[in-house]
């Protein structure tokens, strides 16, 4: 089969949707499928040059929203040539520019949820919520509606998804993945990570592996482990992820106050080799306050 990812950037700074296309698509290719990704990134940009799949990028696009007409017109155009397109994510122009599409060209599509309809952000942005309330109610149901189905990538998102936005009449389905490391060479990437990170070696490391994001729980995570720091010194907090929010700043005050800076080394994004980070770690913890997908590590 012909699959047709279309999202709008993937940047891998921006967390955990770009990884799931990726590794979806090398997956279904792995099983004798061809995929194809179009985004609104502006083209030539490093991260799509090294991406395993080909990728029709069509930007530049408007910040934020990414709203380009362009998508609108390639799809048109191109979107019948696959068996089966499916839109990642919402809240965003490409799930509108799909619906539109879709209504001159007749193909069906499928929205791949990725944990958006989650009522931890209603409850954490109260007035971003009703903000995405009125964006509901003019676009995205009827983006979403139109779907051949919405997926879920497991029953609790499924199950909470109605308690934040009405999904009446709206067709679904549950689709279980997970992440999970292609093989390579774990002891070359070991040895890099520590090469970059030698005040690590012989320590027990605590693994962070995410956005630093409010939503992923950083701020529990380093609450619990200056406890855990006071009764045993060797352990070391590996804080590995992007800070797209600014919120590392304020973090890193916190240790300071709660005594555990030294012991906490923030790497930025691991990406490739540096992915050792996975096999040098006692544990990988996950503090996340809402989660669509998990890791098996192997």
């Amino acid at each position: 089969m012909k699959y047709l990812h279309i999202i709008a950037s993937l940047d891998p700074t921006a967390g955990g949707v770009v990884s799931a296309v990726r590794n979806l698509s090398l997956a279904l290719q792995d099983l004798g499928h061809y995929c194809e990704i179009v985004t609104l990134d502006v083209p030539g940009l490093p991260f799509l040059n090294d991406f395993p799949v080909p990728v029709h990028a069509l930007g530049p696009s408007q910040r934020g929203y990414y709203f380009n007409v362009r998508l609108i017109r390639w799809l048109i155009i191109n979107a019948k040539k696959f068996d089966l397109v499916i839109v990642n994510g919402v809240w965003l122009f490409p799930g509108l520019a799909t619906l539109l599409a879709s209504k001159i060209s007749k193909f069906h599509y499928f929205v791949l949820i990725h944990g958006m309809l989650d009522p931890w952000f209603r409850i954490k942005y109260p007035w971003k919520h009703i903000k995405k309330m009125v964006y509901w109610n003019i676009s995205e149901y009827w983006v979403v509606r139109n779907s051949t189905a919405i997926i879920y990538s497991n029953m609790e998102e499924k199950k909470v998804a109605d308690k934040s936005f009405c999904l009446n009449q709206v067709k679904d389905a549950v689709a279980n993945y997970c992440i999970i490391p292609r093989a390579n060479d774990r002891v070359a990437q070991s040895r890099f990570f520590y090469e970059l990170f030698p005040e690590l070696k012989g320590k027990r490391l605590i693994l962070f592996m995410s956005r630093i994001h409010p939503k992923k729980g950083c701020d529990l995570l380093i609450e619990a482990f200056a406890k855990a720091a006071k009764t045993s010194s060797d352990i070391h907090l590996v804080m590995a992820g992007p800070d797209n929010e600014g919120w590392k700043t304020n973090l890193i005050k916190r240790t300071e106050q709660l005594d555990v800076a030294k012991q906490i080394t923030w790497t930025g994004m691991l990406e490739g080799v540096l992915n050792g980070g996975l096999y040098v770690a006692d544990c990988l913890y996950s503090p996340s306050h809402s989660e669509n997908f998990w890791y098996r590590g192997g």
